[in-house]
């Protein structure tokens, strides 16, 4: 499963999930081919698209409640290019609400600007979540792995173990 590939306009997002993959199995100093099911899990870690989804939402959350008359007509007339069928920000915004389930959130246009975005984002690493737990029982390779990683946290044995005994034991 190649995470941070849902395409809703971003388009670094697989260069930068690649970078971001890299770095974390430099960490656990693991091969570059890796299952990166295995590296999300070791570290507790979410793909970079998660954090930057949130940050689009909560900038989206704060454009509908601005007094900026400016922004305010800008944003209405991506709203009107949105609905008439053409591909901007606003219709990027609209498909990853829709991804997520809160296509009625999109419609409204009335949210809780200070609560949505953490909800949207708790909605986010859950269905990340349940991707990862779903790439760990599809994977023959990861039969072992999912034995002993039951649930999705950082490990704290990263912690604990010298550099050499945390290298050998990534290798099991």
């Amino acid at each position: 499963m190649c995470y941070g590939s849902k395409n809703c306009g971003f388009s670094k997002s697989k260069e930068i999930e690649r970078l971001h993959l890299k770095f974390c199995k430099r960490i656990l100093n693991v091969k570059m081919n890796a299952c990166n099911a295995a590296v999300y899990g070791e570290l507790g870690r979410y793909p970079m698209f998660v954090p930057r989804y949130v940050r689009t939402i909560t900038y989206w959350c704060k454009l509908l409640n601005t007094e900026n008359i400016i922004l305010k007509k800008l944003y209405q007339q991506g709203l009107e290019d949105c609905i008439n069928g053409h591909i901007n920000w606003v219709s990027n915004v609209k498909s990853l609400l829709d991804m997520y389930g809160f296509s009625d959130v999109f419609i409204s246009q009335n949210v809780n600007i200070k609560m949505f975005p953490y909800v949207f984002k708790q909605r986010a690493v859950d269905v990340f979540i349940q991707e990862w737990y779903g790439s760990l029982e599809g994977s023959p390779v990861l039969h072992e792995y999912r034995q002993f990683k039951t649930i999705f946290e950082y490990e704290h044995y990263l912690d604990i173990l010298t550099y050499n005994l945390r290298c050998v034991f990534y290798k099991i």
